[in-house]
């Protein structure tokens, strides 16, 4: 499709006429320096509220400044950046209530898509296999205690049946949500997260898909996304990891 499009609009414009389509760009840089971003927030290297800065970050990437400036403003749209006049673009402040929001839509969005797997299940035993696979993976984190993939898996897992369930509109919707949710799991510490009980809730809820009881699945996924949600606690770990940045800034004279 994208080809005949672009073949369309050199005819059209080699013809004099106006074309159709403008000419599409291929996959660019600016989404590979997206997820970078991402990730570096996630762990930590690019702390909240910390300044991002063009120039600095094409050098680390060594890439131009022109597919940064194109990442940085399609994170801006997504609230993971924020620019301000005369500040600059910045790392988003994260708190709980930016948690509690996230959470509180991803609910609605997930309930949504369960709904719709639960039929899939009951007709489909391939849709169960894959369900048991990613099951399986996180269970494996959990054994060897790694805290980073787990968080990796259980995303995958919720994206999978958002996907899974073969709505659009809901799977569009929580994909516009994910980085959020890369970011805050990665900040999460040991003392308010037990990847262990998490893992126990996506036994159950798989349990409760296959029998399609979706009244329960309500009350479990209430419970696993908001019944420790008074522990989280992302003050400390925020401050740690200021303390780098203004020590940068400090050595720059900014």
């Amino acid at each position: 499709m994208a080809s005949a499009t672009k073949i369309r609009a050199v005819d059209d414009a080699a013809a004099g006429d106006k074309p159709t389509f403008t000419r599409i760009k291929p996959a660019s840089l600016a989404d590979e320096v997206v997820e970078q971003i991402v990730e570096a927030i996630a762990n930590g290297i690019l702390a909240p509220g910390e300044r991002l800065i063009e120039t600095e970050i094409a050098n680390q990437l060594h890439v131009s400044r022109v597919p940064v400036r194109d990442a940085l403003r399609a994170l801006e749209k997504q609230g993971i950046v924020v620019a301000t006049p005369h500040r600059g673009a910045r790392v988003m402040e994260i708190n709980l209530d930016l948690y509690r929001q996230v959470q509180e839509v991803r609910l609605d969005l997930e309930l949504r898509a369960i709904a719709d797997l639960c039929a899939r299940l009951a007709e489909e035993p391939a849709i169960g296999e894959e369900l048991d696979r990613h099951l399986a993976e996180l269970d494996v984190a959990v054994a060897a205690n790694d805290r980073d993939h787990y968080n990796q898996l259980d995303i995958e897992f919720h994206r999978w049946i958002c996907q899974s369930a073969q709505n659009h509109v809901v799977a569009t919707l929580w994909e516009a949500l994910s980085r959020h949710l890369t970011i805050l799991l990665g900040l999460m510490t040991e003392d308010w997260q037990d990847i262990g009980k998490s893992q126990g809730d996506h036994r159950k809820l798989a349990r409760l898909m296959k029998a399609n009881d979706v009244e329960r699945v309500r009350d479990l996924m209430t419970d696993h996304f908001f019944k420790d949600i008074e522990r989280v606690d992302y003050d400390p770990v925020i401050h740690r990891f200021t303390m780098r940045p203004a020590k940068r800034r400090a050595r720059r004279g900014r």
